[in-house]
């Protein structure tokens, strides 16, 4: 029988054996120095057109996207040898290339890798949006293609399918699978890593319970502070510190009490603001970022920028908090005056993502900054300028969620920069420069900078994961799990969690 090529890219099938792609972490140091060239001698920070910070963020950017496509390409190369190596193995049971799933794998993986070589995920919220999900199910399945690979070398006989029969369910984007429970495990993986090690009484149920609860109920309110109090639960019921195995605390805080102290920001008595805050947060987790965001947060009151697809509709009569439409700039209008009302009026600051997204699990990348906080600081500055009240931008960085979920850091250091005064940041070019990272907006770059030099990138670097080894070590290890969480995780194949975890660069 022929080995049938056309499922993967012949050039990949039959070209040059990929090896491991390690990228050292001092590969990040020029731009990581750079920043320091924005300091001012009284400690002060300045923003400015800088040509060769931004050169080196476009270079980041061209070597992560470089690493990914490797990385794809390193993984499916494997899987298809493996395959190839099976079929004409006088062992096996039976004819590997022949079952209808394994050439759907290939078939699905072979589009999922294409579509990464041809999309820039650069170039727009749609673009990142469609390579993040197209990269969470590479591997997924990936990880599944691995997982039937493994059971078919060591002799298990599987159900099969006729061509006409497979498919795979999707519950949501990025998370499809053959089977409605693997499916679904994906989901839930993606959204909270390990899953089945956390303590949903105590962590997860209490916020996902009320969130449903307002979402089924129009009438009551959904207030971001009484949910924001369930959602600390993830971090002060341990739930978060299970990733690692850990008893004690695992947030370090750094610069909050400092900020609060600032007698020109803030009011000392009431706590009010005496200019316009703007909190600026880095991603590096989607889901795990919040319930840092709001254990560090805890005891002072602020607004918060969201985006509406995750609340319920009820959400939107929060005072305090600003329900953000993605791509509908009918709506941007009353999106800026209600944050003015929230930092002028109500003065309290604002939290506002400005990297949304998400990132890879395997790599823990810094996202491209979005235009949203330079809109709102030009519409405050415009807002404040008859007044005293000047606006400041105060970075605060997770360094680094994904860092401390791949094993890499044992803990999350949470750090509140120092205030950025919106008077010294440039102004971006007029009219925009689409052919300059971030259309040349100096804010937007320095932001993009300083969050990628806070990420355990700049500590550890990058390393290409193993689909293969990982289905290996997970079986090898859940071979010796006898508990009952065990044997459920047993039921599964491999997770993108188990993936990131490398055992040669755990710390």
């Amino acid at each position: 029988m022929s080995t049938n090529k056309s499922l993967v890219d012949p050039e990949l099938a039959d070209g040059p054996l990929l090896s491991v792609r390690p990228v050292a972490a001092r590969a990040f140091e020029p731009l990581v120095e750079r920043l320091e060239t924005a300091v001012r001698d009284d400690g002060t920070i300045i923003v400015e057109h800088d040509l060769e910070r931004d050169r080196l963020l476009a270079d980041y950017r061209r070597q992560f996207s470089e690493q990914v496509i490797h990385d794809v390409s390193y993984n499916l190369q494997r899987l298809w040898h493996w395959a190839v190596a099976l079929d004409s193995s006088p062992a096996s049971v039976s004819r590997v290339l022949c079952d209808a799933r394994i050439q759907d794998g290939f078939r699905r993986l072979d589009e999922l890798r294409r579509l990464l070589i041809n999309t820039d995920a650069w170039s727009g919220n749609r673009t990142e949006l469609e390579c993040w999900q197209a990269i969470q199910q590479f591997y997924c399945d990936a990880l599944a293609l691995g997982d039937r690979l493994l059971k078919l070398e060591i002799g298990r006989r599987l159900r099969r399918r006729p061509p006409g029969k497979i498919r795979q369910i999707q519950p949501t984007e990025s998370a499809s699978a053959y089977t409605l429970a693997q499916a679904v495990m994906n989901t839930f993986e993606q959204m909270l890593p390990n899953v089945l090690h956390w303590r949903p009484l105590r962590s997860t149920l209490p916020a996902a319970f009320y969130t449903f609860t307002r979402g089924l109920l129009p009438w009551p309110t959904y207030r971001w502070q009484t949910a924001a109090g369930k959602l600390r639960r993830m971090v002060t019921s341990g739930a978060l510190a299970s990733l690692a195995d850990r008893a004690g605390p695992i947030v370090q805080l750094h610069g909050r009490d400092e900020l609060l102290a600032d007698d020109s920001l803030f009011e000392r008595r009431t706590a009010k603001t005496l200019h316009n805050i703007v909190l600026v947060i880095s991603h590096r987790h989607s889901m795990l970022d919040m319930p840092i965001l709001v254990d560090v947060l805890h005891g002072i009151d602020y607004g918060m920028w969201a985006n509406e697809l995750y609340f319920p509709k009820s959400a939107a009569r929060d005072p305090c908090l600003v329900l953000v439409k993605p791509r509908d700039r009918r709506a941007l209008s009353a999106t800026l005056e209600k944050s003015a009302h929230i930092i002028i009026n109500q003065r309290l600051p604002l939290v506002i993502a400005v990297d949304g997204g998400g990132p890879y699990l395997m790599y823990g990348q810094q996202m491209r900054a979005k235009r949203g906080i330079r809109l709102l600081i030009d519409y405050l500055n415009n807002k404040s300028r008859s007044t005293k009240r000047r606006t400041y931008v105060v970075p605060v960085s997770f360094d680094d969620t994904a860092g401390f979920v791949m094993g890499l850091d044992r803990t999350i250091k949470v750090t509140f920069h120092q205030p950025i005064c919106a008077q010294d940041i440039a102004d971006p070019p007029q009219p925009p420069n689409p052919k300059l990272i971030n259309f040349g907006d100096p804010l937007l770059n320095y932001l993009e900078s300083l969050f990628l030099a806070n990420t355990g990138q700049v500590r550890h670097g990058w390393r290409t994961p193993s689909v293969i080894d990982t289905v290996r070590r997970t079986r090898e290890t859940r071979s010796f799990d006898h508990t009952i969480r065990g044997w459920i995780r047993s039921r599964f194949q491999p997770s993108l969690y188990d993936l990131s975890r490398a055992t040669d660069r755990q710390v």
